[in-house]
């Protein structure tokens, strides 16, 4: 209960601090809602053309009643459990909606690592330590994958809105592509994409 408390206080901070963040959310939130609603799967790919599909389903549970022998006790038991099995057909709509933000931005970093390791293996660096959004290499080549990093990380998001192509797709996917359950791209802040190959602390 207290680390529910905390979270919610957390949660609160940061979405009144980087309000832009949230909005992100509630825009792929809404258009994973839209395409659960019509009980479709959630497709988009991701900068190197990576396609990635977002189904959950729901379960169709069974209750099953056993019954045990309890040697201790001398005496048999009645047990109840539950046979879960997936639901294929039925889209889950609260896992959707739930799970899609951190889905998006999983498959960008995803992208983005694909696209360092390609730039690195053309400067010669063949030797990798990667863990999703983390970079590593042998210490030779550390200042090299330093600069890699950063370029290939604006070269991703440099000139395009990945929100948009995301919506596109998104409308492509449904019966109703004007559904009303849609939100616009979120307005753009001031970043300058091109300071991120100044950062000094842009990726551990």
């Amino acid at each position: 209960k207290i680390s529910q408390f905390l979270a919610r206080i957390n949660y609160h901070e940061i979405d009144s601090l980087i309000s832009s963040v949230s909005n992100a959310m509630k825009f792929l939130q809404a258009a994973a809602g839209a395409v659960a609603h019509e009980n479709k799967s959630l497709r988009w790919k991701t900068p190197v053309g990576f396609p990635v599909v977002q189904k959950y389903t729901t379960w169709d549970v069974t209750p099953v009643r056993i019954f045990l022998y309890d040697r201790e006790l001398n005496k048999r038991r009645d047990t109840k459990v539950s046979v879960r099995q997936g639901n294929p057909v039925k889209i889950h709509k609260k896992k959707m909606k739930a799970a899609v933000a951190a889905n998006f931005v999983h498959s960008m970093d995803a992208s983005h690592m694909c696209q360092t390791i390609l730039r690195g293996l053309d400067e010669g660096i063949t030797d990798w330590m990667c863990i999703h959004d983390s970079f590593g290499t042998t210490c030779d080549r550390t200042n090299d994958l330093f600069h890699i990093v950063r370029e290939s990380f604006v070269a991703q998001y440099k000139d395009t809105c990945l929100l948009s192509d995301f919506l596109t797709t998104v409308r492509q996917t449904l019966d109703n592509p004007n559904d009303d359950r849609l939100l616009p791209v979120p307005a753009k802040g001031t970043l300058d994409i091109n300071e991120i190959l100044e950062s000094k602390y842009c990726f551990s």
